[in-house]
């Protein structure tokens, strides 16, 4: 008993190190083999059957709430800020006055406008007083012409009535009053040619002037408009968010910065900015590939990571027709009406959305495990004479648990849930193909459950 007790003492520290490492190797040892064990069990159960059922695929994407009418309001006019009239967060309605702009260079700009349209409705009365006396001297110089020919042309018919056989003399007199009615025709001819030249001048100069005139209006009611600019009002009904500028900035143009209505700092060329808060979308990005999937009236269901014990449901409104395109990736944006607004919701805030791509009945359906990729397409392992074999299959749709079997499989077929096929437990555990990491909770439609 003492030998034992001395080498004992000498040993202990090596006999503690052997005992450890021995009872270290026997838990691994039942480890691995109880581990082996339920994994093959595991994988040798995951098998279901092929039924039929309904399927409704959704669109899952990401998207923020903004607003559905939106004003981003800048002055017509630059100038100093002389008041504003309301506060982030008000309530406001079309027509209310928001704030005032220093309105003296308007006014200035008014007088001269009007200034302008005085001197030219002047010019055109100047215009044609002194032509239409030009023009009232020729059309009497016209008239005169005219009588003058109609006289030559009555005495050469009157000598020529005298003298139905005119001697040599006789032809003398009928040869002059010929040439008196040639010349009496030239003076009517070069005194119309004038009229008609004073009267053409006379319609452009009109014309140009009337121009003009209606220039000078339109300046008028430009610097009219903008001198009513000079009080803002609110083009739409809604509430005040953002207000860019202080009394005594200068607006108009110019980039200001102020606050927004969360609080932080918004640099914008808009001076207020006004959203209706009761007509809100969201705005989603989709994928060119899934583009062709939705469209607008299609049902939208939509989760707030803000409040996440809410559901909202919507409809597609509208969809860009352009892409964007970013870092080689395009997308499109779709806007989202919601149903139901909730006082909670406020702009900015993130959404999940799941768009219904619809619903198909009475269809083959297999879990999503239970089809993978090859070479030849999709393939679904369907167990034969109790052994899984590569069955090539055309999927459909797919949701969050099924997929549709559209050939290769048949109601009652019973398949494999395991994607990968099982190696020993000797072989290290690590050599399994898939079954494990899946779960029980894959289960195929109709209530049949995964069998066991």
């Amino acid at each position: 008993m003492e030998i034992f007790q001395n080498f004992y003492k000498k040993n202990a520290r090596l006999i503690f190190i052997v005992i450890t490492i021995t009872l270290i190797a026997t838990a691994f040892f039942l480890w691995r083999r109880s581990n082996g064990e339920a994994q093959t069990a595991s994988l040798q159960s995951r098998t279901a059957t092929v039924e039929k059922g309904s399927i409704r695929p959704t669109l899952v994407t990401t998207g923020v709430i903004i607003a559905g009418n939106e004003s981003n309001i800048s002055p017509a006019v630059n100038g100093e800020v002389t008041s504003i009239e309301v506060s982030i967060g008000d309530t406001v309605t079309v027509g209310h006055i928001l704030a005032t702009i220093d309105s003296d260079d308007a006014k200035r700009e008014l007088d001269i406008a009007r200034s302008k349209l005085t001197s030219a409705k002047i010019r055109m009365d100047q215009l044609k007083s002194s032509n239409q006396a030009s023009i009232d001297l020729a059309q009497n110089s016209l008239n005169s012409s005219l009588s003058s020919l109609q006289k030559a042309e009555a005495e050469l018919a009157g000598t020529i009535a005298a003298y139905p056989t005119p001697s040599e003399s006789e032809q003398l007199l009928i040869d002059t009053d010929e040439d008196a009615v040639v010349s009496a025709s030239n003076k009517y001819q070069a005194d119309l040619i004038n009229l008609q030249s004073k009267q053409a001048s006379f319609d452009f100069d009109v014309r140009t002037q009337q121009e003009q005139v209606h220039l000078a209006e339109h300046d008028v009611s430009d610097a009219d408009d903008r001198l009513k600019s000079a009080t803002i009002t609110s083009p739409i009904s809604g509430s005040v968010i953002a207000i860019n500028a202080s009394v005594g900035d200068q607006v108009g143009g110019i980039n200001a910065q102020g606050q927004t209505g969360d609080g932080q700092s918004s640099s914008s060329s808009s001076f207020i900015q006004i959203v209706d808060l009761n007509d809100i979308q969201i705005k989603a990005t989709i994928d060119q590939a899934d583009i062709p999937k939705i469209a607008v009236g299609q049902g939208v269901g939509v989760n707030l990571d803000a409040l996440p014990d809410k559901d909202f449901k919507g409809s597609i409104s509208s969809i860009d027709p352009v892409a964007n395109t970013n870092q080689n990736v395009t997308t499109y944006v779709a806007y989202i009406s919601l149903d139901k607004t909730d006082p909670s919701i406020r702009l900015g805030m993130s959404a999940d959305v799941k768009i219904d791509l619809g619903k198909k009945d009475d269809v083959l359906l297999v879990p999503n495990i239970a089809v993978r990729s090859s070479e030849d397409g999709k393939v679904v392992q369907k167990i034969i004479d109790g052994e899984p074999v590569d069955i090539k299959v055309i999927t459909g749709l797919s949701d969050e648990n099924n997929t549709e079997i559209v050939s290769g499989l048949l109601v009652g077929d019973e398949i494999s849930l395991n994607v990968f096929s099982q190696q020993s437990p000797s072989s290290g555990g690590f050599g399994q193909r898939g079954g494990g990491c899946f779960g029980g909770g894959f289960r195929p439609p109709g209530g049949g459950g995964v069998r066991r």
